[in-house]
C-alpha cells in the first residue's frame, strides 16, 4: 500500500510539473507576443494559438488557401500576419504591397532555412540559398550562362529535335494516352540537352534513372516535412530519410556528368550550361574556388536548374495542351497563325515576335495555371516595412500570386481561359501587365525566366505545326481541371489523342 501511495504521489507530482511547464511555456509565448506587438507595429491577422500558431485554423479552411486569403484580406487588409508553427509569417495579397516589398532592395530577398531544403543543398545552391556575396556571384554567373545558351541557335535546334521525337512517339499510340507522360519526355530530354549536352533515347537506362530520381526528389520535397514547420524537430531526427537517399543518388549522377565534362572540356567549344559553369570555375583562382565556386556549388546550381525546369516547364506544357484540347476554337486560331506566319519554317526564338496569338495563349496559361500559388517562400533579411507595417527580421513572407492572377477586379473574367486579354486593341502583345508575375519580380525573380519563355515559345508552335490535339473521344466533353491543392496549381492528368496535320 505504501508503494502504491508513493507511486500515486509521484504520478501526481509529474502531472503537476508537466502542467506547470506547459502553463509557463504558454506564458512565455504570450509575453513574447505582447512584447513583439509593443516593439513593432505588426500587421493584423487572426489570433494564433500557442505553439501551433494558426495551423489549426488553416487546416479547417474549406477553400483553396490563396482564395481564403483574399476573403480575409477584406477584414484585415492586404498585409496579413500569422504564426505558422515556428514561423512568424506575413502574407501579401495586393499588387501594391507585393511590388513595394519585392522591389525594396534585398529586404525581402532571403529564404527561410527549411531543414528539408538545407538537407538537399547544404546552403550551396541559388534557389534556397540565403542572400550573401557568394549567392549574388552564383546568381549572376548562372544568369549569364543561361542567357548565353538560351538566346541562340543551339536552343532552337535542340527544342525542335526533341519536339519531333515526341511527335513521332505520340503518333505511334493507337489509343488515347496520358499527355503528362509525353510532356515529361520532352522536358527531361530538353534538360539533358541544355545542362549536360546530351540527347537520350527515352528507353536509355541513364535517362530513365535520372527522370525517376528527379521526380522522386520533387515529390518527396513537395510533401514537406514537419520539421519545416517546427524547425526544432529537425534536431530530433536521426539517420538518412527517403529524401536524403534520393538526393544522394542524384548528386552521384551529377558528379559523374561533371567528371565527364572536366575530362572533355574545351574552352573554345562550350557545349552546354555545365561547360559554362566549369569555364567560370577555371577563371577563379584555386584559393578562392573552395568558398566561391567549388565542385559542390556547380553541382547544386545544375541541380537547381534541373529541378526548377522539370517543375515549371512540365506543369506549363501539361496545362497548356489540356486547355487547348478543351478550347478547340483557340487551337484553330493557333494553327491558322502558325501556318500563315511560319509555313514550313521551323519555329525559333526569333519567330516568337511574329506569333502574337501563340505568345498570348502561353501567357494566359501561365496566369490561368499559376504553378506556385503562394510563390516560393521568402524571408526578411533585416527589420523592414511594407504597407505601413513593421516586419521583423527572419519573418517568412508568402506572396499570393494565385490570388493576384485569379482576381476578377483585375482580370474581369479570371475563371476563363482567354488569350485575347493579352492582346492590345492594335493587335500587339501586352507583354508585362502590372499584375502579371508568373516568374516573380525583384531580386528573387525566376532565374530561368528567359530560358522557360524561349523554350515554351519555340516548342509549342513546333508541336502545333505538326499535330492536332484532340479529346480522347469525339463528342465527349473535356475539361482541364486543377488538382485542388492549396500550394501548387497542378493540372489533373488526362488522356488525349493526336492527328498529323499535313
Amino acid at each position: 500500500m505504501t508503494a502504491f501511495y508513493s507511486n500515486y504521489i509521484l504520478e501526481q507530482q509529474t502531472v503537476k510539473s508537466i502542467s506547470v511547464g506547459f502553463i509557463v511555456l504558454v506564458g512565455v509565448v504570450l509575453v513574447k507576443k505582447v512584447f513583439q506587438r509593443k516593439k513593432y507595429k505588426l500587421p493584423p491577422g487572426p489570433l494564433p494559438l500557442p505553439i501551433v500558431g494558426n495551423l489549426l485554423q488553416i487546416f479547417r479552411v474549406k477553400k483553396r488557401f490563396h482564395e481564403h486569403l483574399l476573403d480575409i484580406s477584406k477584414q484585415y487588409g492586404p498585409v496579413i500576419w500569422m504564426k505558422i508553427g515556428g514561423w512568424n509569417t506575413v502574407f501579401l495579397n495586393d499588387i501594391n504591397v507585393i511590388r513595394e516589398a519585392l522591389m525594396k532592395d534585398y529586404d525581402f530577398a532571403g529564404r527561410p532555412k527549411f531543414p528539408s531544403a538545407m538537407r538537399i543543398t547544404k546552403g550551396k545552391d541559388i534557389l534556397f540559398g540565403d542572400v550573401s556575396d557568394v549567392w549574388k556571384f552564383h546568381r549572376k554567373l548562372a544568369h549569364s550562362s543561361i542567357r548565353s545558351y538560351a538566346s541562340g541557335k543551339k536552343l532552337d535546334d535542340l527544342v525542335n529535335r526533341v519536339v519531333q521525337n515526341c511527335c513521332d512517339l505520340m503518333l505511334q499510340e493507337k489509343k488515347p494516352f496520358e499527355m503528362h507522360t509525353f510532356c515529361g519526355l520532352f522536358v527531361f530530354n530538353w534538360l539533358f540537352g541544355i545542362i549536360f549536352g546530351k540527347e537520350k533515347d527515352v528507353k536509355d537506362p541513364d535517362f530513365v534513372n535520372l527522370k525517376d530520381l528527379t521526380q522522386e526528389a520533387l515529390d518527396a520535397f513537395a510533401s514537406g516535412s514537419t520539421a519545416d514547420i517546427f524547425p526544432v524537430l529537425d534536431y530530433l531526427s536521426f539517420g538518412e530519410n527517403k529524401l536524403d537517399k534520393t538526393i544522394n543518388k542524384l548528386c552521384r549522377v551529377l558528379e559523374r556528368e561533371m567528371n565527364e565534362h572536366l575530362e572533355t572540356f574545351d574552352e573554345n567549344n562550350l557545349r552546354d550550361i555545365m561547360d559554362y559553369m566549369i569555364c567560370a570555375q577555371k577563371q577563379v583562382n584555386l584559393e578562392e574556388r573552395k568558398e566561391l565556386l567549388s565542385d559542390e556549388h556547380v553541382k547544386m546550381i545544375c541541380f537547381d536548374m534541373f529541378g526548377a525546369g522539370v517543375d515549371t516547364v512540365l506543369s506549363s506544357l501539361h496545362w497548356y495542351f489540356g486547355l487547348i484540347i478543351q478550347h478547340q476554337n483557340v487551337q484553330e486560331k493557333l494553327h491558322k497563325e502558325i501556318d500563315e506566319k511560319l509555313g514550313s519554317l521551323s519555329p525559333s526564338i526569333e519567330s516568337r515576335s511574329k506569333l502574337v496569338y501563340t505568345e498570348a495563349s502561353i501567357m494566359e496559361q501561365l496566369r490561368y495555371g499559376t504553378l506556385a500559388l503562394l510563390g516560393v517562400p521568402l524571408s526578411t533579411i533585416r527589420d523592414t516595412t511594407v504597407g505601413g507595417y513593421d516586419i521583423p527580421k527572419d519573418t517568412m513572407v508568402l506572396i499570393n500570386i494565385g490570388g493576384l492572377h485569379e482576381n476578377n477586379e483585375l482580370w474581369g473574367d479570371a475563371e476563363n481561359y482567354r488569350p485575347e486579354r493579352f492582346i492590345a486593341d492594335d493587335g500587339t502583345l501586352i507583354e508585362k501587365p502590372r499584375h502579371f508575375m508568373p516568374f516573380g519580380i525583384g531580386k528573387r525573380n525566376c532565374l530561368g525566366e528567359v530560358l522557360a519563355k524561349n523554350t515554351l515559345g519555340t516548342a509549342i508552335p513546333a508541336f502545333l505545326q505538326r499535330l492536332n490535339f484532340l479529346p480522347p473521344e469525339d463528342g465527349q466533353p473535356f475539361v482541364a481541371k486543377n488538382l485542388g491543392s492549396s500550394l501548387a496549381n497542378l493540372c489533373e492528368k488526362y488522356k488525349c489523342r493526336v492527328e498529323e496535320r499535313h
